[in-house]
């Protein structure tokens, strides 16, 4: 059996483990299941955060270099550094629960450079609500749970290329177990718990044993999937269809001259993914 997840940089080819490692990083970060100050074995409400919007936000920012029509301006907002350094937190922090995104926005309010990039996560995140918050809302707290790990995990094989046949569960698991590091501290600088340092080690405590737990979960559920519950939660859910024009075109890095060249989408995830990009070229042009 291949090794290629314990040594990632050179086995997996640079594209995937880039794109893996971007998606992967910025999506378990803002996962619901690791929120702060509460059991992070409780979900939360329908909010939609985690895999979903750091995937719509990451796709988009492609898609926008991608456009030819694309403004500078958009491009300047959404160009980011992939490994969510300090310069890319602003449009994730877009990504946050309102709780969170209100502190964030009366920072930026006083950053001319940042409050373009903060206003662009915070349309993807509005898309990702109003498109996946009906399907969210009708689930129960142990089927929430099942769904987002579909979700997921659909999105991590698809949109990062990972060859299922040679790449083992435990090699996954451990290659997303080496991102926890990198974001903690990604973690601690959207929200910095300044008062009490030991409410934060509990915190990060609680956050590390679900992270991982969750891991092992998203790599049993990548390699080998339950056929019945990825026919509900992904094919009957009109999840992602990866023939879908936007989709598509995020993937495989084609340029376009044009909006309507990636209107053509079936799937909710691909229909998010359009609407993004518009939402974010419109706002751009008030």
């Amino acid at each position: 059996m291949t090794t290629e997840m314990n040594h990632p940089a050179d086995e997996l080819s640079r594209r995937t483990f880039l794109r893996l490692s971007a998606i992967a990083g910025a999506g378990l970060m803002l996962n619901p299941l690791f929120s702060f100050g509460k059991d992070a074995s409780i979900e939360e409400g329908p909010f939609i955060n985690g895999m979903i919007p750091a995937c719509l936000l990451l796709q988009t920012a492609a898609l926008a270099q991608q456009g030819t029509f694309v403004s500078q301006d958009v491009k300047n907002a959404l160009q980011f550094s992939i490994w969510l350094t300090n310069d890319s937190n602003f449009a994730f922090a877009g990504l946050l629960p309102h709780r969170w995104s209100v502190v964030a926005e009366s920072t930026f309010s006083a950053m001319p450079k940042e409050k373009p990039s903060f206003e662009a996560g915070t349309v993807v995140s509005n898309v990702a609500n109003e498109c996946f918050s009906k399907i969210y809302s009708s689930c129960d707290q142990k089927e929430m749970h099942d769904l987002r790990l579909y979700h997921d995990s659909f999105l991590l094989r698809n949109i990062s290329n990972i060859d299922v046949k040679q790449t083992t569960k435990d090699e996954l698991a451990i290659f997303f177990q080496t991102l926890v590091s990198p974001m903690i501290t990604r973690t601690h600088t959207l929200r910095p718990n300044r008062d009490d340092g030991m409410d934060w080690i509990v915190q990060m405590t609680r956050w590390n044993r679900a992270y991982h737990a969750y891991c092992q979960e998203l790599a049993q559920t990548i390699i080998e999937p339950d056929p019945k519950k990825e026919n509900a939660y992904i094919n009957k859910a009109n999840f992602m269809n990866v023939s879908d024009r936007s989709v598509r075109y995020a993937i495989e890095g084609k340029a376009f001259g044009e909006l309507k060249q990636i209107d053509e989408n079936k799937s909710v995830y691909g229909k998010a993914l359009y609407e993004s990009l518009k939402r974010i070229c419109d706002s751009f042009k008030s």
